[in-house]
């Protein structure tokens, strides 16, 4: 059974490392993004709408302000000039409250704080202003000096009072908004802190993960394969971690058997090689020694067949000079075949012993091209 094949190989185990770290930054970075749109709205708000609606606030109280000055010069004086201040100032107002709405559209407190100061408004016009330009221009300037009186004046303190506290709602707003734009700071700090905590924590399990799934078995198996190529063959090679690095053991252990066979089988006709050698050694050692022993017998034969033969040779040669003639012919043909015949005996003798003499007297043998010798 292939064991190798269960778990999880080491695409899966990085496609699911990666997997969760991706999941995990992109949700960081999607937190990330919400937080910094509501940032901007935040920014938005103090810088585009809180600001600007203090300022449009102190333009309203001051138009206001103006309209009441005009109001007590016209009824002071009697020039018509002096009315031209209030009706820019109330046409500011108006330009204001506009201005003043459209900013306040998040703030639902302060448009009904802009609403009070406009009605406000409206009834001082009503119950002061617009009487003192009547009754100044039908009855003169001291009629009309009569109708400002303290009245008058805690009407107008009215619309001061509507207007600080439309300010005050004003300054509220900004406030919080300040206070949620440093949070929202603050949590984009401690949100990028989170993703560079992450991005080290991702960095040092993935080291971890890559030296417990690479690494590691990587190493082991390195030095049960130089085990294997220090010429320990009967070491048995197996794998760890992912499975593509045991079916790589397994391969190699199966590489390992077949060259562990080979050199058993090398080794075998080896020994059988140095075996036949050994015998082919003795062999030629008793060869030699028996070529040895028959130059000897050669040589010994050859010169103690010399004396004999010589003997031989020399009496039949001094019969064929003392009797030649004095016998029959037949004898002297029997004496010169025993001539004959001891002279070649002795030539084959000579020739014997200078045969035996090759291997002793010749320091080795060369090839002759015959055809030149032809």
């Amino acid at each position: 059974m292939n064991t190798y094949r269960r778990g999880w190989t080491l695409r899966r185990r990085l496609l699911a490392l990666l997997t969760v770290a991706g999941v995990l930054l992109v949700g960081l970075v999607l937190v990330e993004a919400a937080v910094a749109a509501r940032h901007r709205g935040q920014l938005d708000t103090v810088l585009n709408r809180t600001g600007p609606l203090r300022v449009q606030g102190q333009e309203l109280l001051n138009s206001l302000v103006d309209q009441e000055t005009a109001i007590r010069g016209y009824a002071v004086s009697g020039d018509p000039a002096d009315l031209a201040a209030y009706r820019s100032g109330l046409a500011q107002e108006q330009t204001l409250i506009a201005s003043l709405d459209d900013l306040a559209q998040p703030h639902p407190q302060i448009r009904r704080d802009l609403v009070a100061v406009a009605q406000r408004s409206a009834q001082w016009r009503g119950a002061v202003a617009e009487p003192v330009i009547a009754t100044t221009q039908g009855g003169g300037t001291a009629a009309g000096r009569a109708l400002i009186n303290d009245e008058a004046r805690a009407q107008f303190e009215q619309i001061r009072v509507a207007v600080e506290r439309l300010q005050a709602d004003i300054f509220s707003a900004r406030q919080s908004a300040v206070s949620a734009v440093e949070g929202s700071s603050n949590l984009l700090v401690g949100l990028l802190g989170a993703a560079l905590a992450l991005v080290l924590a991702l960095g040092v399990i993935l080291m971890v993960a890559i030296n417990r799934t690479v690494v590691a078995p990587i190493t082991a198996l390195a030095v049960r394969v130089r085990r294997v190529a220090e010429g320990d063959y009967h070491h048995h090679i197996e794998g760890s971690g992912p499975t593509e690095f045991r079916r790589l053991a397994v391969d190699i252990d199966a590489m390992r058997q077949k060259i562990a066979k080979d050199l058993a089988e090398v080794r075998e006709a080896r020994e059988r090689i140095e075996w036949v050698n050994t015998q082919l050694q003795k062999q030629a050692e008793e060869l030699v020694r028996s070529n040895r022993d028959l130059e000897q017998f050669a040589y010994v034969a050859s010169h103690d067949l010399q004396e004999p033969l010589r003997k031989v040779a020399s009496f039949c040669q001094l019969l064929q000079r003392r009797y030649a003639g004095q016998l029959d012919e037949r004898a002297d043909q029997y004496i010169g075949f025993a001539v004959d015949g001891a002279q070649r005996m002795q030539r084959l003798i000579n020739d014997l012993l200078a045969f035996s003499r090759i291997g002793r007297l010749t320091t080795g043998f060369t090839e002759v091209d015959l055809d030149r010798v032809m």
